[in-house]
């Protein structure tokens, strides 16, 4: 089956105030984020409890990801229904001590810049966006150039509907995805365990 661009944008709404581990909102956390739109729209290349930075890396390495040359191409793809999602390791950000990688959701709008793609993304201050920002905008001056596009390739699963019970992974339900008891989150604040993330609001 396809998708359309709507349906892309109406997935990154839908998943941007839900949890996809329960307690530790999309809206703060960028691979719970990218995996809860990933999820709706049926695309299942990420492990429930990969970070950003290995996100990333199945993005790099897994047949069913395109990587794609500019952010213009990127938002070509993005506003003709691909799915479309760019990212940067914690290792190639430009600042010393970066710990945690960043992961944004590409949508069609206006490149910034004449380069850079709209996004949505999970994260606190300023690299947080609900499309209403570009990867030029969310990434400073230098990371910026250095992030890498992917267009997804593969199929995609059957759509999950709002009316499963439980909070399953999919259900697009607040919740959803949450770890089984004594599993750990591993996927707030992009990637931080739980409770690392709130050390970052001060």
């Amino acid at each position: 089956m396809t998708i359309t661009k709507q349906e892309i944008l109406q997935a990154c709404k839908d998943a941007f105030d839900a949890e996809w581990a329960k307690g530790y909102p999309n809206k703060d956390n960028c691979s719970g984020f990218a995996k809860d739109v990933a999820d709706r729209l049926g695309v299942e290349t990420f492990d429930r409890y990969a970070n950003a930075d290995q996100m990333v890396r199945t993005m790099t390495t897994h047949p069913k990801w395109l990587p794609l040359a500019s952010g213009k191409k990127a938002a070509q793809q993005a506003a003709i229904g691909r799915f479309v999602m760019c990212g940067l390791e914690s290792k190639d950000h430009s600042r010393e001590g970066v710990k945690h990688g960043h992961i944004v959701v590409i949508v069609e709008g206006a490149l910034y810049k004449d380069l850079y793609p709209k996004c949505w993304c999970g994260s606190i201050g300023s690299s947080q966006s609900k499309g209403n920002k570009s990867v030029g905008e969310v990434w400073n001056q230098t990371d910026r150039n250095n992030v890498k596009y992917f267009q997804y390739m593969g199929g995609y699963a059957k759509p999950k509907k709002d009316k499963d019970e439980g909070g399953k992974p999919g259900s697009g339900k607040p919740g959803a995805g949450k770890p089984k008891p004594g599993e750990p989150a591993g996927n707030t604040m992009s990637g931080m365990m739980p409770g690392d993330w709130k050390s970052r609001l001060s």
